[in-house]
């Protein structure tokens, strides 16, 4: 094996011993009993895969190295921490994606013997054939991941309805005041709005039989919907509530949608397996359009039509 293929795949099987070793010890601490079989799985597949990539590298400096695989856990863990096991392993899963593009890469570019590209094939294909099904069942396991349809729906109706509205208003209107209790009317009346909907939609789904596996009760559907969008809804009022007002305001406030919308979009990115750059930007640019056009709607109310208060 050429030695540049070597160190690639050596770096690739660190990450693997990373990714196992994270993996046992978010099953450990792991108190739903389906969440802990699945890690339990995951983990057992990774450590079949480690003896293979070992068989294939035995020798090559760096492999196994305690302080690379170490240090690679310790960010695992403290992704957990902060996202918890389902979207930590569906970031796991994509990242593992991308190693096995340059594994891909790897193969194509150096000369590598039939058994070495068949154990390759045959890491790769158990981890798009298992690894992954069981990622997505974690995430089914999981409540609020489970309800994701209500709580990204909620949350983006949420930002980009109230940015519109909130910066439409500061547009219009000299009193701050105004622009915070325009807000909160269009965010109340938002939130009943979208809670009814999402409850009757689930209801008649139910009652039609045609509730889908996985999908979310009535009350629970509207529940995740309207709190989602009430948080949502916070975060384009916020930077008035804190005094920022006129043109100020309406950049603070489309900054601080945008950043949320942001966060978002990578979250919806990473469950759905879909490219991050291209979600958020379309995102991004659908908000800002909207905001725009309230924003000119606003100020030709004042300017043209001189309207004042």
């Amino acid at each position: 094996m050429d030695n540049r293929a070597r160190r690639i795949l050596t770096s690739v099987c660190n990450k693997e011993m990373a990714d196992a070793e994270a993996t046992r010890i978010m099953m450990r601490g792991e108190r739903n009993a389906d969440i802990r079989a699945a890690l339990k799985e995951i983990s057992r597949l990774e450590t079949r895969h480690i003896v293979l990539w070992r068989e294939m590298l035995e020798g090559s400096d760096g492999l196994g190295d305690r302080r690379t695989v170490g240090n690679e856990v310790r960010k695992i863990m403290l992704m957990h921490m902060i996202l918890g096991t389902a979207l930590t392993i569906k970031i796991i899963e994509r990242k593992e994606l991308e190693m096995y593009r340059r594994v891909y890469n790897a193969q194509k570019k150096f000369r590598l013997s039939r058994k070495e590209a068949r154990a390759i094939n045959e890491i790769e294909k158990e981890d798009l054939m298992k690894v992954g099904p069981l990622s997505t069942r974690i995430v089914q396991y999981n409540s609020l991941l489970n309800n994701i349809k209500d709580v990204i729906l909620g949350m983006n109706d949420g930002l980009v309805e109230v940015l519109a509205a909130v910066v439409g208003f500061a547009a219009a209107l000299h009193t701050t005041e105004l622009v915070i209790l325009g807000g909160i009317i269009v965010a109340v009346s938002g939130t009943i709005s979208m809670t009814v909907g999402a409850y009757l939609s689930t209801e008649s789904e139910k009652s039609m039989k045609v509730k889908k596996d996985g999908a979310s009760a009535p009350k629970l559907s509207a529940g995740y919907m309207g709190l989602f969008y009430i948080i949502g809804a916070a975060f384009p009022i916020l930077p008035f509530a804190l005094g920022a007002h006129g043109s100020g305001g309406i950049i603070l406030s489309v900054v601080v949608t945008c950043v949320v919308l942001t966060v978002v979009s990578v979250i919806i990115s990473l469950l759905s397996d879909t490219r991050i750059y291209s979600r958020v930007l379309k995102t991004l640019a659908l908000s800002i359009l909207a905001a725009s056009a309230t924003v000119v709607l606003g100020t030709y109310a004042r300017y043209v039509l001189h309207l004042v208060i």
